[in-house]
């Protein structure tokens, strides 16, 4: 027995040293949340607006329009558990922050990170950008994750990640835009809507608040933002959890004096080739709303509310 166990772990050493010595390639290979957390310990200091949330705000917001100075902290699948662990690690260290944006998404009340397909993101919060302790075994390591860069990586093939210098999303460029919105909105209108609308309900809402009480606490102003959507996701939305999202953004609103409502949801001005896909826009579109946005930021007061609706209101 003792043998056939000498036998067994001699056996696996090999493989065991392997997946180690990957893991460490892995992690110190580049990626774009290695890049906004060298960003954010970098001009921390100097940031005026910070912008948190998921891929709508990531591929909406490029704070390059904006008068003051902005880092857009967004990334794909991003929720507000996440975004609350970025801005409690960094909001100490902005003294000049005044603003913190972050998205009301259709789906924002009603999911975390955990639960979609996404969820493997998670260990790239707490392994690359430190915001996070491990929660499962599996985001103990990187390991698990993608590794289709790491040969590319050890020829000395850096992938250009694709955001800006003020993290910014570049990669939904005007040029390969989805020519088919028309067809492909109901699919994306699909994939946000929730079958549970209680289970995460309490929790995220809870933790919004949790956000916006600690910028109220350090005098700042925290922006509730709905991107622009194109006619072929909205109409293709659940009614219920659409009017549910709205109704606990006011709550919200109601409960609290620092906040700034930016409605964008339906507005009239974005036309098609201003979006990537049905619920995102391309770079056009994109500095299109953050020069509107950065007016409403320099004309608009604290609990102000800029709705925007064209003529298929909620």
């Amino acid at each position: 027995m003792k043998s056939f166990l000498l036998k067994t772990v001699l056996f696996l050493f090999p493989a065991g040293l392997f997946i180690v010595f990957v893991e460490m390639q892995l992690r110190s290979m580049p990626n774009v949340y290695s890049i906004k957390k060298a960003d954010l310990d970098k001009i921390c200091g100097e940031i005026e607006i910070l912008c948190l949330g998921s891929s709508h705000t990531f591929y909406a917001i490029n704070p390059a329009y904006f008068s003051k100075k902005g880092y857009n902290a967004a990334y794909i699948s991003q929720t507000y558990d996440y975004d609350q662990k970025i801005l409690e690690k960094y909001i100490e260290r902005m003294p000049e922050l005044q603003y913190v944006i972050l998205p009301v998404s259709y789906f924002s009340f009603f999911e975390k990170l955990a639960d979609n397909k996404d969820a493997g993101r998670r260990k790239f919060y707490s392994l690359t950008m430190q915001v996070d302790q491990p929660d499962l075994l599996e985001d103990y390591m990187i390991f698990g994750a993608d590794r289709q860069e790491l040969v590319p990586y050890w020829l000395g093939k850096i992938q250009p990640y694709q955001i800006n210098e003020a993290g910014f999303g570049t990669a939904f460029s005007f040029d390969i835009r989805n020519k088919n919105i028309e067809k492909t909105g109901a699919n994306r209108a699909k994939m946000y809507t929730i079958s549970n609308l209680d289970l995460r309900q309490k929790e995220m809402k809870e933790i919004l608040e949790n956000m916006i009480r600690l910028c109220e606490s350090q005098n700042i102003k925290v922006v509730l933002l709905i991107t622009p959507t194109h006619q072929s996701y909205r109409k293709n939305l659940n009614q219920y959890q659409l009017n549910l999202m709205y109704s606990l953004l006011d709550n919200v609103r109601q409960n609290h004096k620092n906040i700034m409502v930016y409605d964008a949801f339906s507005d009239p001005e974005y036309i098609t080739d201003d979006f990537f896909d049905a619920d995102h826009l391309n770079d056009v579109g994109a500095k299109k709303f953050t020069e509107k946005l950065n007016q409403f930021l320099e004309k608009e007061g604290t609990n102000s509310y800029s709705r925007i609706f064209g003529s298929d209101d909620y």
